[in-house]
């Protein structure tokens, strides 16, 4: 048994190729630009971030070694001065900033390195998330495309096909007026001649004899 399909409007399917095409592409560049953000980001965090916060690390240790000499230093120079041990007050608080920035410096290098950790876990999620429309924009989407293409050419083709030529249909009587039928015409009567009649005349009797 044959197929058959009610098509209205071949622009119609042209349109919807059109627009799975621009779907297409939208949602690729799309996926594109999500990609590109995440790997920027984790670049930023990777080689900038954490490499910032870990030097950081490293010079305000040294600071905070500076700032526990320095106090060390001027806390014997009173001792050997005075007698008595100085309060160091300055160096004290120097001590104490230095601190603090080593515990600051400390935290944001783990939480850099937390933050590289849940993006790279975000990454991954996001990429098996979208393994599938990747796969449809790259293999289904074409092929219903280059389907919808070839039906487009099978319509346009059939729809371009000359009709055979028939005789045309014979006219219809029109029953809105009454039908005229052709004149009745009269039988010709039969018409003797006078030779006819002249032989008749001449022609003898039952009895074989003349008239006299």
């Amino acid at each position: 048994m044959g197929q058959r399909a009610k098509i209205n409007s071949i622009p119609s399917l042209q349109h919807l190729s059109t627009s799975l095409c621009k779907f297409a592409d939208l949602t690729g560049l799309l996926l594109d630009e999500a990609h590109t953000d995440i790997r920027r980001t984790l670049l930023w965090l990777r080689e900038d971030r954490r490499r910032f916060w870990k030097t950081q690390c490293w010079q305000r240790r040294e600071q905070y070694v500076q700032a526990k000499i320095a106090l060390s230093s001027r806390q014997s120079l009173e001792r050997s001065l005075a007698g008595t041990p100085s309060s160091c007050v300055d160096e004290k608080k120097q001590l104490a900033r230095a601190q603090k920035h080593v515990e600051e410096a400390e935290l944001k290098y783990k939480r850099t390195n937390a933050w590289i950790q849940t993006l790279e876990k975000k990454q991954s999620d996001f990429r098996a998330l979208i393994k599938g429309l990747a796969g449809m924009l790259s293999i289904e989407l074409p092929n219903a495309r280059a389907g919808l293409g070839r039906m487009i050419d099978s319509l346009e083709a059939y729809f371009s096909l000359v009709p055979p030529e028939t005789d045309p249909p014979p006219p219809v009587a029109d029953l809105s007026e009454p039908t005229k039928l052709p004149p009745v015409t009269q039988p010709l009567k039969s018409t003797t001649t006078e030779a006819d009649e002249t032989s008749e005349a001449d022609s003898p009797g039952e009895d074989g004899g003349s008239t006299s």
